[in-house]
């Protein structure tokens, strides 16, 4: 079968040189595959630089590198026996792929251990890690974290960096214990009472009592109940929680926590309603510390503070305010 005298690629005859054998795809790592033909090659090149091409005889080898991309990548070998007789031949490459079965965060209490996580990558791998108690490491089948106790009487955080040619992951670490490191006593902001040269603060002891957490503030002699979250390291408050009773001789007021947008004015009391506060280390000051803010769990409003407040109802009512 006859070619054209030029040898682009749209002017070579497919099928007037017999396969004898080929295998033409490349996994991301790349490597070297054998074509075997009917006769021996004169010439063998490939449209694509990625792909280097060598004859021997009636064989010709193919070489793939590393493909660091992640979308895989298509080219055409062109051999042939004489300048009537050539073919085409089809090469693929799959694209570059980094797999690890860890979580966004890894939350640990706070014990000495070594987690694993299967993982697989194409690419060679970096993973290192922000804080010397966190030790990474990667094998061909499994990143390993290990994690040294934590004696330091506080929660604490660091990150996993994990780079692999475009690929760039990063793993939170987490590692307390509430009655360790959470537990304990905290001044909350009174913000109603306090003026920008005089700050006001309530002491709250935040503690476990026998499953129910709460923050206990011993001059008001009230207990409010909150939730404890090890995934994110946050306090929650919810509207409608009875934090203790009031008796005057004469009649009893219940104190219940109220949640207040303070812009638009707008009170709730509802237990669906919540405000919760991420807690930190700061190392510097030596004080765990927390921010509330607003959840988004009052459609239309804003959560920007919280109040005790006293109802004559149990359960609270606007008409027991």
């Amino acid at each position: 079968m006859a070619s054209c005298s030029d040898d682009s690629t749209n002017d070579i005859t497919v099928n007037g040189l017999a396969v004898v054998s080929a295998k033409t795809s490349f996994s991301a790592a790349g490597g070297t595959d054998t074509i075997a033909l009917a006769k021996p090659v004169i010439k063998a090149y490939a449209e694509d630089s990625w792909a280097t091409v060598a004859s021997l005889g009636a064989n010709v080898t193919v070489t793939a590198g590393l493909n660091t991309s992640r979308e895989s990548r298509h080219t055409t070998v062109i051999v042939k026996s004489s300048e009537a007789d050539s073919t085409i031949i089809d090469v693929d490459q799959a694209g570059a792929t980094l797999k690890i079965a860890a979580p966004a965060s890894i939350i640990s209490n706070d014990d000495s251990k070594t987690l694993s996580y299967a993982a697989s990558s194409t690419l060679p791998m970096t993973i290192t890690a922000d804080s010397s108690w966190i030790v990474p490491s990667f094998d061909s089948d499994s990143v390993y974290v290990k994690l040294g106790a934590n004696n330091e009487g506080h929660l604490r955080s660091g990150h996993i960096f994990i780079s692999a040619g475009s690929f760039k992951d990063t793993i939170n670490v987490k590692q307390e214990e509430f009655a360790k490191d959470i537990a304990g006593t905290y001044a909350i902001l009174d913000t109603y009472n306090s003026t920008d040269d005089n700050l006001i603060y309530q002491t709250a002891y935040l503690r476990d009592d026998n499953g129910q957490k709460n923050f206990v503030f011993p001059t008001l002699n009230l207990k409010l109940p909150i939730t404890w979250s090890d995934d994110d390291m946050s306090v929650t408050i919810n509207g409608g929680s009875l934090l203790g009773t009031i008796n005057d001789g004469n009649s009893v007021d219940y104190v219940y926590s109220v949640l207040w947008d303070v812009k638009q004015g707008y009170l709730t009391w509802s237990s669906q309603i919540s405000y919760a506060a991420s807690l930190e280390y700061d190392a510097q000051d030596d004080i765990t510390y927390g921010m509330f803010a607003d959840n988004g769990s009052w459609a239309g409003y804003n959560v920007s503070a919280f109040r005790f407040e006293l109802f004559s109802t149990n359960p609270p009512s606007s008409s027991g305010r």
